[in-house]
C-alpha cells in the first residue's frame, strides 16, 4: 500500500513540476502545502519502514499540515480518499511501534526479575 500511495505522489510531482502551470508560481502556502503532500509524505512513507515512530510521525504531521494549508488557502480542508489514505500506515505504523516498545519493556522487566529470583534462590 505504501509503495503504491509513495508511486502516486512521486508521479504527481513530476506532473506539478514539468506540466503547465499557466506561467505564475505558487505562493508560499501553496508551496508548502505542495512540499508536504509530495515530499515529506512519500519520504515517512519510506523512512517508516526503518524507523516506525519518525515515519508515523511524519506522515501524520505531513497530513495535517496539508489540510491546514488548505484551510489557509480559503479552500475548505475536505477529505481527498487518494492523499488522505496515507494516515492510514501513519497510525498503523505509530500502533505497531507503541505495542513493540512495550513489549520489549515487559520482557526487561520479566528478565531482571527472573534474574532476581535466581540469585536469591542460590
Amino acid at each position: 500500500m505504501s509503495i503504491i500511495i509513495v508511486i502516486f505522489l512521486l508521479l504527481m510531482s513530476l506532473t506539478y513540476l514539468f506540466g503547465p502551470n499557466e506561467g505564475k508560481l505558487p505562493t508560499l502556502v501553496e508551496a508548502i502545502t505542495i512540499f508536504f503532500m509530495l515530499i515529506s509524505l512519500p519520504l515517512g512513507l519510506i523512512i517508516i519502514w526503518k524507523w516506525e515512530l519518525l515515519g508515523s510521525i511524519l506522515i501524520l504531521l505531513s497530513i495535517f499540515a496539508f489540510h491546514l494549508g488548505m484551510l489557509f488557502q480559503g479552500d475548505s480542508p475536505e477529505i481527498i480518499p487518494l492523499i488522505d489514505v496515507a494516515i492510514i500506515p501513519g497510525i498503523l505504523f505509530f500502533i505497531l511501534w507503541y505495542f513493540s516498545r512495550k513489549v520489549s519493556l515487559d520482557l526487561k522487566f520479566i528478565t531482571k526479575s527472573t534474574l532476581i529470583t535466581l540469585n536469591n534462590k542460590e
